[in-house]
């Protein structure tokens, strides 16, 4: 069983502000999830659907041990090759087979964040820097120059969303607060 609008997605009709229309394994090959632990932590997932492997970068790799973080990433690994081989036209379900993906946690040369409070940015930063095709996270992406990360990725939302509020709904400001218990 897949989650809800889980098609929709995978043939790129979401999110509603700007489809992209694009069909994961045709026309995407990498996908770059952002994952929550226990509303704690973040992490960044990227999922290669060629090579069928989820690669999980992780700024805070003690904060979990790599059974407990293979138990969250499953349901993924699981997913993945579910939808994939569903939603696959019929001549290429034999690439697509519903196998699990395998999944791998580097530590080396993944960028470590100082104490608490900065995994979301770091997050953010490392779906950047692997979007654009960086090889190597650069040296720059560091616990120095969080702030001004953290400030930067700020001003690019306020210019991106033009001060217009929700993009979904522009009358819903009741679901925007960050500090919400509800969401």
């Amino acid at each position: 069983m897949l989650p809800p609008n889980s098609l929709d997605w995978y043939f790129g009709n979401l999110p509603k502000s700007q489809p992209s229309n694009k069909r994961w394994g045709y026309d995407v090959d990498d996908l770059f999830i952002p994952l929550n632990i226990k509303n704690k932590h973040w992490v960044a997932l990227h999922v290669s659907i060629p090579k069928r492997h989820i690669t999980i970068y992780d700024s805070m790799v003690d904060w979990l041990d790599d059974a407990e973080m293979d138990l969250l990433v499953e349901p993924y690994a699981v997913m993945m090759p579910n939808l994939m081989h569903s939603a696959a036209q019929a001549e290429d379900k034999c690439v697509y087979f519903d196998a699990k993906y395998t999944h791998s946690r580097p530590s080396k040369d993944v960028p470590q964040q100082v104490g608490a409070g900065d995994c979301g940015v770091f997050v953010l930063k490392f779906i950047e820097c692997l979007a654009v095709g960086y090889a190597a996270f650069p040296k720059t992406l560091c616990q120095k120059n969080i702030t001004m990360f953290r400030e930067q990725i700020a001003s690019d939302m306020y210019h991106e969303i033009n001060c217009r509020g929700p993009v979904e709904d522009p009358d819903d400001w009741d679901n925007v607060d960050l500090y919400d218990e509800r969401l």
